[in-house]
């Protein structure tokens, strides 16, 4: 074996007996390129390809990455540093949790400019709620992965009906003077009520 794949294959078994220095730190999977690690509703997942190449990435339940790294193997004590800053990320207490709020309108193209809009206001007043928008359509298909459903005042018609169908996520209709004037402040006011209610 030569030292490239001696060291690449040490540092695989380094980082897998490591992951218990962590409090809470499980191993999902392992194998010979690939090792997932689960902390709470995080994972965190480090791909080391035969041809040096690594990967590190954390993402939250959602799918959203909080870290990544692209990097060449050559410098072990390098590969350790970057796998201990991975971990710090999956492990760090203190980020702030993002509700979902999904806007859904019946073919999705309204909500999406009013999406962007919601996004950019949400940043600049660091609230934490990320919002996405959907067709009517596609809404039962993705409702579990939000916090919180809000239907256009032209489809209200729907909303009894998802109701019925999607039972685990709150499901609230946009009023139309905040939905036909794109009212940031005002929708995120009433996504902040509808928390509180359901508090």
């Amino acid at each position: 074996m030569d030292l490239f794949k001696e060291n690449r294959a040490v540092f695989h078994l380094w980082a897998w007996m490591h992951a218990s220095d962590y409090e809470g730190v499980t191993v999902k999977q392992k194998d010979h390129e690939t090792l997932i690690f689960m902390y709470e509703d995080k994972s965190a997942t480090l791909i080391m390809r035969e041809n040096g190449m690594h990967e590190e990435w954390v993402n939250d339940r959602y799918g959203d990455m909080h870290f990544y790294l692209h990097y060449e193997f050559k410098h072990y004590p390098l590969a350790v540093s970057f796998y201990r800053a991975m971990m710090k990320e999956l492990t760090r207490k203190g980020t702030v949790h993002k509700e979902r709020v999904l806007l859904c309108c019946s073919g999705g193209m309204t909500t999406s400019y009013f999406k962007m809009k919601m996004n950019n206001y949400l940043a600049l007043s660091h609230a934490p709620y990320s919002i996405d928008a959907a067709a009517l359509c596609d809404v039962p298909a993705i409702a579990h992965n939000y916090d919180l459903i809000l239907v256009a005042p032209q489809i209200r018609y729907a909303t009894d009906k998802l109701r019925e169908t999607i039972k685990d996520v709150p499901i609230d209709t946009i009023p139309t003077d905040i939905f036909a004037t794109y009212d940031c402040a005002k929708l995120y006011n009433r996504i902040q009520d509808l928390y509180n209610k359901d508090k």
